[in-house]
């Protein structure tokens, strides 16, 4: 048995005419901005935006490689726009992946100066060797010593002497 309500609870229920028209077009701003919103962002752009946060939130990386870091950061945000324009997920994800190679770029660009740096500090701790010849004359007939044992005065027994084959030659039956 169907409902019904009285004349007075109905009232209740029914909006005024002057009010229909604005509830009405807001539902539809709400539907249509509902519908052309973009979906879910993509893993590649999640992906990509992870890595280029990593990077970014790695000090040694905006110390020894800025320029690195501003182009992943470049790169992730043309990927983020090309999602909001709407673009094909093959695109966006290929820039994103862009993104992500250039943030590992940087990443490796910091861990390479950071290392030349070392090393640039190690050879200036390094004792230089001398490069002056002996003070003392050649004997007569004798031949000049070799110049990696002036450099390394106790030779390594292991090792063979300068010209000496490293192992005997392999004979082919």
């Amino acid at each position: 048995m169907p409902m019904t309500l009285d004349p007075a609870a109905r009232r209740h229920l029914v909006l005024p005419p002057a009010v229909r028209p604005i509830v009405l077009a807001l539902l539809c701003v709400v539907l249509l901005a509902t519908c052309g919103a973009p979906s879910a962002r993509p893993a590649s752009l999640m992906d990509a935006y992870a890595a280029v946060d990593a990077a970014r939130s790695d000090r040694k990386v905006r110390a020894l490689a800025p320029a690195g870091l501003h182009e992943a950061e470049t790169a992730l945000a043309q990927a983020f726009r090309a999602w909001q324009a709407g673009q094909p997920e093959p695109e966006v994800n290929e820039l994103a992946q862009l993104a992500r190679q250039r943030a590992g770029i940087a990443r490796s660009q910091a861990i390479e100066r950071r290392g030349r740096n070392g090393i640039e500090i190690l050879e200036a701790q390094a004792p230089r060797p001398a490069t002056e010849p002996p003070d003392e004359p050649l004997a007569a007939g004798a031949a000049p010593a070799d110049e990696a044992a002036m450099l390394l005065p106790d030779a390594d027994p292991l090792l063979p002497a300068a010209g000496e084959p490293i192992a005997p030659p392999l004979s082919m039956p």
